[in-house]
């Protein structure tokens, strides 16, 4: 668990590498870390910085996700088939669980992020 308030400067928290899930990466080399901030006691809701360099990945949402982009821009192009759109620094954007898309980084994206995971995962 941890405490609040939590804050954290996306320039000098200390961020670890993520994996990407296996088949995830389309094109590319692109490297994923992060860091939570905060982790409710019943490890359902996170609140951290993510990072993201160059590449092409497909995307799902574990979580209802609430996220800043602080640097970066990337495009996203949603499964369902729906038109591509860009995201770049300055956006907020709220996707729901489950939303399936695929990424491509233009710029390494950083961003701070809420997630809620439904009941039960």
């Amino acid at each position: 668990m941890s405490e609040l308030p939590a804050i954290g400067n996306s320039s000098t928290v200390p961020l670890e590498s993520e994996d990407f899930a296996p088949g995830a990466v389309l094109e590319g080399s692109p490297r994923m870390m992060s860091h939570d901030l905060y982790v409710s006691p019943d490890e359902r809701v996170f609140s951290g910085i993510w990072s993201v360099t160059p590449g092409k990945f497909h995307d799902v949402m574990d979580g209802d996700e609430t996220f800043v982009v602080l640097a970066g821009r990337m495009t996203v192009a949603p499964d369902d088939g729906a038109p591509p759109f860009e995201v770049k620094a300055g956006d907020v954007c709220v996707f729901a669980a489950g939303y399936r898309s695929v990424w491509t980084v233009h710029e390494t994206v950083v961003k701070g992020y809420h997630i809620e995971l439904p009941a039960g995962v």
